[in-house]
């Protein structure tokens, strides 16, 4: 029985972020530049900044760390309790060192689900022996024990770094996710806009006033990754604007028929493989939402934003399922 090596990676990645994504997210850009008209329609720039999402406050850019250009003092080794690193980071970060906002988020980010991740890598080495057949090749027996030690070891790795970790410091993950996003962390990006302060309903009620600070952030770092071609953010966007959006960038900015069919229509141009098919039958729905000179604006819209700032394969950079809150390997 094969077993994905990679599944520690995936629980972690589900479990953080707690919906899957069909779709897309991305990095970090000024949040009045979306405000700005441009009478040039021609422009690339006033072209990609004219679909900003709506905003409903005033941004709070004067809060947002400043990144250094350089860290003179090395991190503390990888996999170095969170515990005795946390102060450290959390100053580090404080005082805009990029790579120790993006090492306390990601660490606080694997500890917030360790428990349930250690739960369930109990079970699968558990099923691995269990369902062992002595009457396998002997390479495939072996593959099976080598799989079962890797649960085991992955477990033993978690149990380390996440040791005495409280409650008080995993509440801090939604302003480390912001922190670091702001510092230019790709993956602390994607999830902000995604869950912002959502990490758990006891999140919203013990620090109500991170809602506003959502609104206030998520719309300069959704600027930001459109600028530097995330398709990731081009995924979340046309769910979010869509009649099915539930998530936090959702209740930001949609719904909008004409916004979701730019958005999924720029993601289309992007995509090839076996998507394509589906991509165009969601398309062809979008599209009867629109009257005619609004699908002329929206196809040019999509396809300047295309030329202008986006690369390769959208349907490679936001596969099926991907995860917002997924924690890359190191």
């Amino acid at each position: 029985m094969k077993r994905h090596l990679w599944i520690v990676a995936v629980i972690i990645a589900a479990l953080a972020a707690g919906w899957w994504l069909g779709r897309g997210a991305a990095p970090a850009r000024s949040a009045t530049t979306a405000e700005k008209a441009n009478a040039d329609a021609g422009n690339p720039d006033a072209t990609a900044r004219s679909n900003a999402p709506k905003r409903t406050t005033a941004h709070a850019q004067s809060s947002a760390p400043t990144k250094t250009p350089s860290v003179s003092k090395p991190l503390p080794p990888p996999g170095t309790p969170l515990k005795q690193t946390f102060d450290e980071l959390k100053a580090r970060a404080d005082a805009g060192d990029a790579q120790a906002a993006s090492r306390l988020y990601r660490d606080l980010n694997i500890c917030f689900a360790a428990d349930a991740v250690i739960r369930s890598n109990a079970l699968e080495a558990e099923d691995i022996l269990r369902t062992q057949n002595s009457a396998d090749p002997v390479e495939v027996q072996q593959a099976q024990l080598d799989n079962a030690q890797r649960f085991i070891k992955g477990s033993g790795t978690l149990k380390i770094l996440c040791a005495g970790v409280d409650p008080h410091i995993l509440g801090t993950l939604p302003a480390a996710s912001l922190q670091a996003a702001q510092l230019g962390d790709a993956n602390a990006r994607d999830c902000y806009v995604h869950r912002g302060p959502f990490v758990n309903p006891g999140s919203l009620v013990s620090d109500p006033s991170s809602i506003d600070t959502y609104r206030a952030q998520a719309p300069a770092l959704i600027d930001s990754a459109m600028a530097a071609g995330d398709w990731k953010m081009v995924s979340m966007l046309q769910y979010a604007y869509g009649p099915s959006g539930t998530n936090m960038i959702a209740g930001l900015v949609g719904p909008d028929p004409i916004q979701h069919y730019r958005y999924l229509k720029l993601f289309r141009l992007g995509a090839d493989g076996y998507r394509v098919p589906q991509l165009d039958k969601e398309l062809a729905y979008a599209a009867k939402q629109l009257d005619a000179q609004q699908l002329i604006d929206a196809d040019a819209w999509a396809q300047t934003t295309q030329q202008a700032y986006f690369k390769g394969s959208s349907t490679d950079a936001a596969p099926q399922n991907w995860n917002a809150c997924a924690v890359p390997s190191e």
